[in-house]
């Protein structure tokens, strides 16, 4: 790690103990310089720490903000809208950004189709199914924070390697066998399966992904 540059784990703990001035200065450094990464941090743990400790019946539920997220190159597009690549301003941590675009959920039908997969999602937690953290709204989207699987479609993978060695197949199968047994036991049917819907990190591990069609 490049050196004078704090982790984020270390920054949450030093924020944690009030040892920053708002500008992202340390208060025990005379000398030390202004971080607009520290200040990005303290900034947004500032309102979340406003909205829980507030107590008032009449408040407004804690929602998120795009201006919590930075996006950055797109990293694929569908029909109704584009994923980025993003990060989590406090956390730092690299996701992927779905945005959707409202014009194209014109119709009820249509709207109700992308709710259904982000409740569906929501309600599925394991390791080979591609996880969605949060979702909201913009005036013109409906954006949806997911896992980020930086390894692509299994279908490119595939096709990159021409074929897998027999240990490489046995060890991917397994992680899709072991998501879709996941899913049953939850009574969802995926009805979609397929080498592009299923996606694997920056590891080389399975993440079961779009549920557009699921029932």
């Amino acid at each position: 790690m490049r050196r004078g540059k704090l982790a984020t784990e270390d920054v949450a703990q030093n924020i944690a103990k009030g040892m920053y001035h708002s500008d992202g200065r340390m208060k025990k450094c005379k000398n030390s310089e202004p971080s607009p990464r520290i200040n990005e941090m303290l900034e947004i743990k500032s309102y979340i720490n406003d909205a829980f400790e507030n107590n008032d019946p009449n408040q407004e539920p804690f929602e998120t903000k795009p201006e919590y997220y930075r996006a950055g190159k797109m990293l694929g597009r569908g029909a109704f809208g584009k994923v980025n690549l993003g990060m989590h301003k406090l956390t730092r941590k690299l996701i992927a950004i779905k945005s959707i675009n409202k014009e194209y959920l014109s119709e009820e039908k249509q709207r109700s189709k992308i709710m259904h997969e982000v409740n569906l999602l929501l309600s599925l937690r394991h390791q080979s199914v591609v996880k969605l953290y949060e979702t909201f709204e913009t005036s013109r989207h409906i954006m949806l924070v997911m896992e980020l699987c930086a390894g692509g479609d299994l279908l490119n993978f595939v096709r990159k390697r021409k074929k897998l060695d027999e240990m490489t197949g046995k060890i991917i199968f397994k992680q899709v066998i072991e998501g879709i047994a996941y899913v049953h036991s939850r009574k969802v049917l995926h009805r979609d399966i397929k080498l592009d819907n299923i996606l694997l990190d920056g590891k080389g591990n399975v993440k079961i992904a779009d549920f557009g069609v699921s029932k």
